[in-house]
């Protein structure tokens, strides 16, 4: 017999702070004598009538809503006779419709978190894979709009049934009254008793008028015991202060240890930042597992530079993760010695009379020193777009040195 479906839903309005916060749960399948029963399913639902999770202030108050649903485990067989029921799969999806799971509106802070989960599966039964969407637009102009998606795959259980994979998706937007957006997405695959781990991946993006900042992080399932591979993890951020301020992505990633000689899953972490005016933009990749890459990019304006970029790339071993770090703009501090997997390009401008200069340093780390000429491994570039003729000192195409000074001259 398959387990209840669960749903729920609440709302509130004030004058000042507002939390509000609401959760549905699938019942779990009911043994059987030959198969167990099927996890129940769980959403977050008005019936079209608006989203099932809301809150407000009227004076711009804080708000702060929270909206979680989980899937029935699936059931057993009497005596491990037959397979075990399926764990509920669940997925949550607000995008600024009447059908939402979540939403809110202040002028103030908004923080939106809205969680999925899948069920375990029965002895032998499927697990619940779990997707969490959140988009938004900022519709009430929040000054400081916060959207955090959640996703965490059900664990599979015994005859090599993997973990359930996990997908987090989260994008805002506040462009509205001049606002922040802070951006969040979290996914983490399935466990597995025998299987391989559950593949997780996470996207985060946000966009603010006068600044944003995306964070995105992945860990790929366990393989418990015997023989399994790690789930795989892609975790990718992106950020945009569309009228300047601080941009700031930060991009993780972890595949899942595998068991019994089994592999890790594979890893990849990508993050980009962009603003203008020479303010700061930021990035910064790691990632973990058997093989993959870290990657960031970073992009802002200074002078007359339409456009000036630093990247860095960093691959995944087995022995070492990767790590990427690129900034654009804003204050330079010094670069220590970077560790074993590391690479880095930054690069930031200044005035000097007539002329605008672009100061840049990159390296990359190998066994904890920087590598010493050109290495087809650890990669930094910084490079300029659109640049005029007037130019003294460009930067090398690509480089993976020990730190140095580059400066590009341009008159304004």
């Amino acid at each position: 017999m398959q387990g209840c479906i669960g749903g729920n839903g609440a709302s509130g309005i004030a004058g000042g702070q507002v939390e509000i916060s609401a959760g549905a749960l699938g019942g779990n399948g009911a043994n059987g004598a030959l198969a167990g029963g099927g996890g129940g399913s769980a959403t977050l639902s008005s019936g079209g009538l608006g989203p099932a999770v809301f809150g407000s202030s009227t004076t711009g108050g804080t708000v702060t809503v929270e909206g979680v649903a989980r899937g029935g485990n699936g059931g057993g067989a009497f005596g491990l006779a037959g397979p075990g029921g399926n764990g509920a799969s669940v997925s949550l999806f607000s995008n600024g419709s009447l059908t939402d799971a979540i939403g809110g509106g202040t002028s103030g802070t908004l923080n939106l978190m809205q969680r999925a989960d899948g069920g375990f599966g029965g002895p032998g039964g499927s697990a619940g894979n779990a997707t969490s969407t959140l988009i938004g637009s900022n519709p009430f102009g929040a000054s400081s709009y916060n959207l955090t998606a959640e996703a965490n795959g059900g664990k599979g259980s015994i005859s090599n049934v993997p973990g359930g994979s996990a997908t987090a998706t989260a994008d805002g937007t506040a462009s509205n009254g001049g606002g922040i957006a802070n951006v969040t997405a979290n996914a983490t695959g399935g466990e597995s008793a025998e299987g391989s781990g559950g593949h997780a991946t996470a996207n985060a993006t946000a966009r603010g008028a006068n600044g944003a900042s995306a964070t995105a992080s992945a860990r790929g399932g366990l393989a418990d015991t015997r023989s399994g591979a790690g789930g795989s993890a892609s975790a990718a951020a992106t950020s945009t202060a569309m009228l300047g301020g601080t941009a700031n992505a930060v991009a993780g990633a972890g595949g899942g240890s595998g068991t019994g000689g089994s592999p890790a899953g594979d890893a990849s972490a990508t993050s980009s930042a962009t603003t203008i005016n020479g303010n700061a933009a930021r990035a910064m990749s790691a990632a973990s597992g058997s093989s993959g890459q870290a990657q960031a990019t970073a992009q802002t304006n200074f002078g007359n530079f339409q456009s000036v970029q630093s990247k860095s790339t960093s691959p995944v071993t087995v022995l070492d993760g990767g790590s990427a770090i690129a900034q654009a703009g804003g204050v330079l501090s010094p670069n220590p010695i970077n560790p074993i997997g590391q690479s880095f390009s930054v690069v930031s401008g200044s005035v000097f009379g007539p002329l605008t200069v672009a100061n840049g340093s990159m390296g990359a780390g190998n066994d904890g020193r920087f590598t010493n000429g050109r290495s087809p491994i650890r990669k930094a570039l910084v490079s300029h777009r659109k640049a005029a003729p007037l130019c003294l000192t460009c930067f090398p195409a690509t480089r993976s040195e020990s730190a140095s000074t580059m400066r590009y001259f341009k008159s304004l």
